[in-house]
């Protein structure tokens, strides 16, 4: 470090490299436990907000984790049930059905030359349905069309099931 005016810091270089060490370690860590962490070793107090100006300047930024809801096993139960209702019908019901193929857009080349656009928005739709599918399924539904996508098996597809009247 250069000598420059100001307050000098309260880190040093290798408590700097230490602090960015343990959030690469755990993106998840709070800058408190941190601050904690870097006081013990230093001996003087460090505010969180020191080492979040450090994690700042190592060019990471805040992350957190997401809640997933809650499916108990009632909502188990219910979706198979759900799910297991198509697996009785007919042809005729199935020709009724538009099959639309939405991959994420990261698995696209161009996510401007999406097929699909707005010509979704012209059809009355009874009801829609999302389901997962697996490469085999993939494979038998869409066929070469997958490739079209530039898409490799462990990239999830969506397909969205479009009821027309």
């Amino acid at each position: 470090m250069s000598r420059r005016s100001g307050r000098p810091r309260i880190t040093d270089l290798h408590h700097d490299r230490r602090i960015v060490r343990e959030v690469e370690k755990n993106r998840f860590v709070s800058a408190a436990v941190l601050a904690a962490q870097v006081s013990k070793e230093i001996g003087r107090p460090v505010s969180s907000d020191v080492v979040r100006d450090r994690i700042h300047e190592a060019g990471l930024h805040g992350r957190s984790a997401r809640k997933k809801p809650y499916l108990s096993p009632k909502h188990h139960r219910l979706r198979r049930i759900y799910a297991k209702s198509f697996d009785k019908m007919t042809h005729h019901f199935w020709k009724r059905v538009s099959l639309v193929m939405r991959p994420r857009l990261s698995c696209m080349e161009r996510p401007d030359e999406y097929p699909y656009g707005g010509g979704l928005t012209r059809h009355l739709m009874l009801s829609v349905l999302c389901l997962r599918l697996s490469p085999a399924v993939r494979h038998q539904w869409f066929g070469a069309e997958v490739g079209k996508f530039k898409t490799s098996l462990s990239h999830q597809i969506i397909g969205i099931l479009i009821f027309f009247v």
